[in-house]
C-alpha cells in the first residue's frame, strides 16, 4: 500500500506539470493571437487613413493645383503635400505631375470635338499621380499610390444655343446672345450653332454681333447622361410654380422623359431625356440639356443665364425666350459638379 500511495504521488506531480505546461503553452499562443490581432488592426487603420487621404486628396485636387498655380503654368518637378496629423485618420499626401515625354502630361478637349484627350498641349487639367501614407499613433504605415485625371461634368457650350437640328423661332422676340448678358464679361462664344448640315434656322430675334453656323461636332449627350446617371429623378412630368435648387446649393435635375414647366426658376442643371416645354414665366440659371427639342410657349418672361443644348430642335409655339451665355453660371456649375477621378490604384511593398 505504501508502494501505491508513492506511485499515485508521482502521477499527479506528473499531471499537474502537463497542466503547467499546457497552460504555459495556452498563455503564449493567446498572446501571440493578441500580438497579431493588434498588428492587422494596426494594418486596417493605416489602410484606411491612406485611403482616406486618397480621398480627401481627390477633393481638394483642384483647388490645390489652383492656389500653386500648377493648372496654367504647371512645372515638371512640381511636388505638393496635403497632411493632416493632428486627429485621426492620420495621412501624409505627396502631389506630383505624371509626364509623357518629358512635358506635363493634360486631360482635356483639344479639337473642340467636346470629347476629352490625353496631350502635352497644357489643355485641360494635369493629370496627378497622388501617394498617400497612413500612419497610427501606435506605429505602422501603408502607402497607396493612385494616378487621377480630372473628368468635366459637361463640355462647356460654345454657344448660347446649340441645336442638333432646327431652330423654329417664327418671328420670335427675345435674345440669344453669345457675349453674355449685358454688363458681363464672358469671352465670346457663338450664339448659335447647329450640327446638321440641313438645318434650316429661322430666328430674327437679337443675336448682338449675329454669330450663327454649323458645328460639325456632335455634342456628347450620352457621356453627360451617365455621368449624371445617379441623380434624382424629377417624380412628376408637369411641374408649376416650382422653385429647384438656389443660388448658394445649384443642383442637378433629371427627367427620363417629356418634361413641362411652367412659371418656375431653377440654378444648376436640368437633363431632360425627351422634350422640354417651358410655360409662361421661367427663369433659370445654369444649363439645360435636352435630348429631344426644346419648345417655349405662352405668355410671360422667360430667360436662361448660362446656355442651352438641344439635341433636337428648339421651337416656338408662342411667346419669347431670352438666352444668354453666362460664363460665371457655367464656371460654377463646371467647378462644382466635375471632378478628379482615379486611373489606377496600387500599394507598394513597404
Amino acid at each position: 500500500m505504501k508502494n501505491q500511495n508513492g506511485s499515485m504521488i508521482v502521477v499527479v506531480i506528473m499531471l499537474l506539470a502537463l497542466l503547467s505546461i499546457m497552460g504555459i503553452s495556452s498563455i503564449g499562443t493567446s498572446n501571440t493571437e493578441v500580438e497579431i490581432a493588434t498588428n492587422d488592426l494596426i494594418h486596417k487603420r493605416c489602410f484606411y487613413n491612406a485611403e482616406s487621404g486618397i480621398s480627401t486628396a481627390l477633393k481638394l485636387l483642384p483647388s490645390v493645383l489652383k492656389n500653386e498655380d500648377q493648372i496654367n503654368n504647371p512645372t515638371i518637378n512640381w511636388e505638393g503635400n496635403i497632411s493632416k496629423a493632428d486627429v485621426p485618420p492620420f495621412y501624409d499626401i505627396s502631389l506630383k505631375h505624371k509626364t509623357q515625354s518629358g512635358k506635363v502630361l493634360f486631360y482635356g478637349d483639344t479639337n473642340g470635338d467636346y470629347l476629352l484627350e490625353y496631350n502635352t498641349d497644357a489643355i485641360g487639367y494635369p493629370v496627378e499621380i497622388i501617394e498617400s501614407l497612413g500612419t497610427d499613433y501606435r506605429g505602422g504605415k501603408v502607402i497607396v499610390n493612385v494616378g487621377a485625371r480630372y473628368e468635366e461634368a459637361f463640355p462647356m457650350p460654345n454657344a448660347a444655343l446649340w441645336v442638333g437640328n432646327d431652330v423654329n423661332a417664327n418671328g420670335v422676340s427675345g435674345s440669344v446672345l453669345g457675349e453674355g448678358p449685358p454688363g458681363d464679361e464672358c469671352p465670346d462664344v457663338a450664339d448659335i450653332l447647329y450640327h446638321s448640315p440641313f438645318s434650316v434656322i429661322d430666328y430674327s430675334g437679337d443675336t448682338g454681333d449675329p454669330m450663327i453656323k454649323q458645328d460639325p461636332n456632335l455634342y456628347p449627350y450620352p457621356l453627360i447622361k451617365n455621368y449624371f446617371n445617379q441623380s434624382p429623378l424629377l417624380s412628376e412630368s408637369q411641374y408649376s410654380n416650382e422653385t429647384f435648387a438656389s443660388p448658394e446649393r445649384p443642383k442637378v435635375f433629371r427627367a427620363e422623359g417629356d418634361l413641362e414647366i411652367r412659371a418656375s426658376d431653377g440654378y444648376g442643371i436640368l437633363l431632360v431625356d425627351g422634350n422640354l416645354e417651358v410655360k409662361g414665366d421661367f427663369l433659370w440659371h445654369g444649363l439645360l440639356i435636352i435630348n429631344g427639342d426644346f419648345r417655349f410657349s405662352g405668355g410671360g418672361n422667360k430667360a436662361i443665364y448660362g446656355a442651352v443644348i438641344a439635341m433636337g430642335s428648339a421651337v416656338r409655339r408662342d411667346g419669347g425666350v431670352d438666352i444668354y451665355f453666362d460664363c460665371t453660371e457655367l464656371s460654377n456649375l463646371h467647378r462644382n459638379l466635375s471632378s478628379y477621378k482615379k486611373l489606377w490604384w496600387y500599394q507598394p511593398f513597404s
